[in-house]
């Protein structure tokens, strides 16, 4: 008797077994892994030093520094620093080495494929310059001011310089510029 109740509902069973097998093939696919060009230093959370607040840092260039009627603002071309193998595809992908050739300092920067974003600059914002690969002094903002928008006086090592920005909400409280040799 008991044969006759089970047998009716076996196919059912062997069906959802069947099922479960497969469903786990229709899922989502595995993420695509990045090629070997990708950014290798993507935006960091550091701590802010304010209470309940983080930060992240960006890496880019100065596009602008504005006065505002309640401030500065500034406005960041953001940029990829690539490192080994990254940093020679990349390289080689933008013609700049060929393909037997290497990079001489195992570093590239290019722009990053986002668009410039404009932030407010807290008014104690610390600036700091790294003329050399063991100098790191910090300078006020009136000198960074003046280097990036004085088009003939303003000291290009400044305006065309590579820095880390440390962003909390929309104010950058933080701009170290980034030594390449």
């Amino acid at each position: 008797m008991m044969w006759k109740s089970t047998w009716p509902r076996l196919p059912a069973y062997l069906w959802l077994l069947a099922l479960a097998l497969w469903m786990p093939a229709c899922g989502p696919k595995a993420a695509p892994q990045p090629d070997a060009a990708a950014p290798a230093q993507p935006s960091r959370v550091v701590d802010s030093g304010e209470p309940g607040m983080t930060s992240i840092e960006e890496t880019g260039y100065i596009e602008s520094i504005r006065k505002q009627a309640d401030g500065w603002s500034i406005t960041i071309q953001y940029a990829d620093l690539l490192q080994g193998e990254a940093a020679r595809n990349a390289a080689i992908e933008a013609k700049e080495i060929g393909p037997n050739d290497t990079l001489d300092s195992d570093i590239y920067v290019r722009e990053s494929e986002e668009p410039p974003a404009t932030f407010n600059l807290r008014d104690s914002v610390v600036v700091t310059a790294t003329p050399g690969p063991a100098e790191r002094k910090e300078i006020p903002l009136a000198v960074l001011v003046k280097a990036v928008n004085d088009k003939q006086n303003g000291d290009p090592a400044l305006k065309d310089g590579l820095y880390t920005f440390t962003i909390t909400a929309d104010r950058v409280i933080k701009i170290d510029q980034i030594f390449l040799p």
